[in-house]
């Protein structure tokens, strides 16, 4: 078994040269995400198809396609036009998964409040204006709404989250949110962040590990798709992978649990904060504790 890599590991680039990047790199296996500059759909979804008939397994994620504007994409979002905008993306990224054969989609679980890009990957947050059990609502719902266009070929993912140092901003950080969605949306596959687990596991204090054994006993058949990358602690660093990573020691458990449709999960290295020599380090480690 061999794992993904990110296009996000080869950011601002043009789709197609993300692509090829990755494939520089000896990769058959490639997820599409953020940040790559806006394109039409009808150039993005021919260098999908292209892709996909050579015979190169493509998966999608979260912020792609881009629209020309940029936007934070919140499923949970309290304002109309933005959770307009949101549904748009994620309407366009169907369509470009049934172009890439993509068997995966995901996405992240939402915020509590209105989110703004801004430069680097941290966004602006607004003081959220009403309860974490209402944001949760509007993204389950539109999850809900979202889930028929992926169907039957694509299956819809929701990512778990983190929050920050100084205020709990995201959705789906803990055991009991994970919960709260796929016990609402049955259809909903899940796909788990070893890095955001890390930073939630510090911050809120619980420990990761329980979290595992509780999360795949409980919904491991669900889980699709895991992100590997490494960081502090504090923040979602993307660094790359070390040799004595826990997040290895994670993949040696979680591949014992088998996937509820007998779909092959897949493995995904998101180390963005990586040189080529450390991204090389990374794609090996994932790979020999995916093959012992």
């Amino acid at each position: 078994m061999t794992c993904y890599l990110s296009t996000s590991c080869f950011p601002r680039m043009p789709l197609a040269d993300a692509i090829a990047a990755c494939r520089g790199l000896g990769r058959r296996r490639i997820e599409v995400s953020a940040p790559h500059p806006w394109q039409p759909i009808e150039e993005m979804e021919a260098v999908l198809a292209t892709t996909a008939a050579d015979g190169v397994l493509l998966s999608l994620h979260n912020y792609f396609p881009a629209p020309p504007d940029p936007i934070v994409l919140n499923v949970a979002s309290p304002d109309p036009a933005e959770l307009a905008q949101s549904r748009a993306l994620i309407a366009h990224a169907a369509r470009l998964a049934r172009a890439a054969r993509a068997p995966v989609y995901g996405v992240h679980a939402g915020y509590l409040g209105k989110a703004t890009p801004s430069d680097g990957d941290d966004f602006q947050f607004a003081d959220p204006g009403d309860s974490l059990a209402a944001a949760q609502r509007r993204a389950i719902a539109t999850l809900a709404a979202v889930l028929p266009l992926f169907a039957p070929q694509t299956r819809l993912l929701v990512e778990n989250l983190f929050p920050s140092k100084s205020r709990r901003h995201s959705l789906m950080c803990d055991i009991e949110e994970l919960a709260e969605y796929l016990d609402q949306l049955p259809q909903l596959g899940w796909l788990l962040d070893l890095g955001h687990l890390n930073v939630s596991a510090n911050l809120l204090g619980f420990d990761r590990q329980a979290y595992l054994d509780h999360a795949l006993a409980r919904f491991g058949g669900r889980l699709r798709e895991v992100h590997i990358s490494e960081n502090d602690g504090q923040t979602d660093q993307h660094l790359p992978i070390g040799q004595d990573s826990w997040q290895l020691g994670a993949l040696a458990r979680i591949k014992m649990v088998p996937t509820d449709d007998d779909e092959p999960r897949i493995y995904c290295v998101e180390c963005r904060r990586a040189d080529r020599d450390e991204l090389i380090g990374s794609l090996d480690r994932v790979d020999a504790a995916l093959a012992a």
